[in-house]
């Protein structure tokens, strides 16, 4: 075999498929070694530490040791080698464990032989480009030894902070080489949006990263005199461009980031964000337009990653969030004890949605997302459920998951997982119970909430109980009272109702239970703290 050929091993106890895929493809023109296939997970695990593949093709579904637990050996011990897992079933769990195990793609079978050509071609790219990539970091590293820039990266840092004085900047402005024309500059600032992924998930060394970036951006700037290029000792990448005018160092402000974004650099999970500052007449003032940079790369917590930031100087207007984020609290309180999976994530994601479009500074949107975890946090402890019982991740700590993500979209998507593993925790709750006649009484009540004869008589008469038992078993697994507990189901009742309709106030009340509106708007006020007309003007 050639040796530049990629090896690759098929697992699957089914003797059609094994022949199938040896058979229906010419697998060195593809550039890869089919390895002699395996029948189930323990021969694979054999073949994997003698001729430790490339890729590996399994089936989930094998007798001894099953395909997922052969792709989490392959995680612990060959994280290099890429799995893809090959099904017969379409199921959410088995897809769910294999991306945990960071597999490359989930096949269903049967797998025609262009679906097979297609899927080689896509693996062949993804390893050409990490092949690639190697190979430049290693010539990379020599020369990371070899470079000795350190006072010429150290003036260039003294300049954007400012510490140079216009009589040195005179002295040494030869050096900076740019265009005795230059009449206009500005700052833009090349951040890796994940430095510890780099380590984490492709064991890169952000100092190699950096130096092929750069690389990078010196054959995107054709212009060799009209930008300087450096790095900083927080590990960002800066670029000051100069150009004749103002409308001149625009133009190479917008374009120039744009190309940067684009460029793949075949790390997986890794990007880049750029900053952009505003444009200055004098270079003794790029400080300024250093800082707008910095500022503008902020955002990126909202914008997300691999973005183009500029900056907003609307965000800023207000120090005030809109009454609905309030709102917001109050219903995941509610919603996480008496609802669906689907509702609850409904309230994060108009919560996260509401929030994006807040024109506040960023630390109030980080302050509001820690209020959002504790309003959870608070209400599975009145429960009896412990943060440690939902067993999201290995630390014990929300707020440092929480504070360790970047962007507000990965946040948003960690409060939908925590959403989802809630509602099974309550959906088991439930069920165990001691006394199931508590849950029957929720469901009634969640039924028949719109029925305004409902009491505790009533109740007591249906399930045949004393009141005295059922106020004391009631309160004792909900922590509250049945009459707090319906008053809570109407009111939510109540708010979507507003929300969705157009329907009066009196109509609302007696949809939900009400008698008398006066009454209705007593007890709306009360818990939502705002009338009904107030709560449906401030949505």
């Amino acid at each position: 075999m050639e040796n530049n050929l990629y090896k690759f091993l098929l697992a699957d106890d089914e003797h059609i498929v094994r022949n199938g895929f040896s058979e229906k493809i010419n697998w060195e023109e593809q550039g890869f070694e089919f390895l002699p296939p395996c029948t189930n997970g323990k021969q694979a695990i054999e073949s994997i530490q003698k001729y430790n593949p490339d890729i590996v093709l399994t089936d989930i579904c094998m007798p001894q040791i099953d395909g997922l637990e052969v792709s989490e050996y392959i995680l612990k011990n060959y994280p290099d080698t890429i799995v893809v897992i090959l099904s017969g079933y379409d199921d959410f769990e088995y897809a769910q464990t294999a991306l945990r195990n960071k597999v490359f793609d989930y096949v269903l079978k049967p797998i025609s032989s262009k679906t097979l050509k297609k899927l080689l071609k896509k693996l062949k790219q993804t390893l050409d480009g990490k092949k690639s990539f190697k190979q430049n970091l290693e010539n990379l590293e020599k020369q990371v030894e070899e470079s000795k820039s350190v006072i010429r990266e150290r003036f260039f840092n003294r300049l954007i902070q400012g510490y140079l004085s216009q009589n040195e900047l005179e002295r040494y402005y030869d050096y900076i080489n740019f265009p005795k024309s230059a009449g206009s500059f500005s700052i833009l600032i090349v951040d890796p949006d994940n430095k510890r992924a780099l380590l984490e998930k492709a064991n890169i060394q952000i100092e190699l990263f950096l130096m092929a970036v750069k690389n990078q951006i010196e054959n995107i700037i054709k212009q060799k005199n009209n930008f300087l290029l450096f790095q900083t000792n927080n590990q960002q990448i800066i670029i000051i461009l100069a150009g004749k005018d103002k409308e001149g160092i625009s133009e190479l402000s917008r374009t120039i980031p744009e190309k940067i974004i684009k460029e793949a650099f075949y790390i997986p999970g890794s990007t880049v964000s750029v900053g952009i500052g505003g444009d200055c007449s004098n270079l003794k003032d790029i400080h300024i337009s250093f800082k707008q940079a910095l500022k503008s790369l902020e955002y990126r917590f909202i914008q997300g990653n691999n973005s183009i930031l500029t900056l907003d100087e609307n965000r800023a207007v207000s120090q005030k969030l809109s009454f609905r984020l309030e709102q917001y609290l109050q219903e995941i309180q509610v919603i996480i004890k008496y609802n669906s999976e689907e509702k609850i994530n409904i309230v994060i994601d108009n919560f996260f949605d509401a929030l994006r479009n807040e024109l506040v500074p960023l630390y109030i949107i980080k302050l509001e997302i820690n209020k959002f975890l504790i309003a959870i946090l608070q209400t599975l402890h009145s429960i009896g459920i412990n943060y440690d019982n939902l067993e999201i991740e290995e630390s014990s700590d929300p707020f440092n998951i929480v504070s360790s993500l970047t962007t507000i979209d990965e946040i948003h998507h960690w409060f939908i997982d925590m959403g989802k593993i809630i509602y099974l925790k309550m959906k088991e709750k439930r069920q165990n119970f001691a006394e199931k006649k508590v849950f029957k009484i929720q469901n009634y009540l969640e039924e028949n909430y719109w029925d305004s004869e409902l009491s505790i008589e009533k109740i007591c008469s249906i399930f045949y109980l004393s009141s005295s038992y059922l106020s004391r078993i009631f309160k004792k697994y909900t922590n509250k009272t049945l009459v707090e507990y319906l008053t809570s189901i109407r009111m939510a009742r109540a708010c979507e109702l507003i929300k969705t309709s157009n329907k009066k106030t009196y109509e609302i009340a007696e949809l939900t239970g009400f008698n008398e509106p006066g009454y209705f708007n007593v007890i709306f006020k009360k818990t939502m703290n705002m009338t009904p007309s107030e709560y449906r003007n401030s949505l």
